[in-house]
């Protein structure tokens, strides 16, 4: 099953402000958090993860790509 789009939004909602802060840390905290906390499997390494939390905290991964890049490496366990 894909990401939940109301979840998305969510996430998306409370990343935000950490993003437009350049918040690296928190950014990846939060991102690994709403994967474990929502009862998704990542299938993603570690350090894709952290790659992936870092290009949104310095935006050069916006809101689309990073839903995109859920669907395709995050499943409901």
């Amino acid at each position: 099953m894909a990401v939940n789009k109301t979840e998305f939004f969510r996430l998306y909602k409370v990343l935000r402000p950490f993003v437009r802060a350049g918040n690296k840390e928190t950014t990846i905290f939060v991102l690994i958090s709403f994967i474990i906390e929502n009862g998704y499997e990542s299938n993603a390494e570690p350090d894709e993860l952290f790659d992936v939390a870092v290009r949104v905290a310095t935006k050069a991964m916006n809101r689309q790509q990073l839903e995109i890049w859920l669907e395709q490496n995050c499943n409901l366990g």
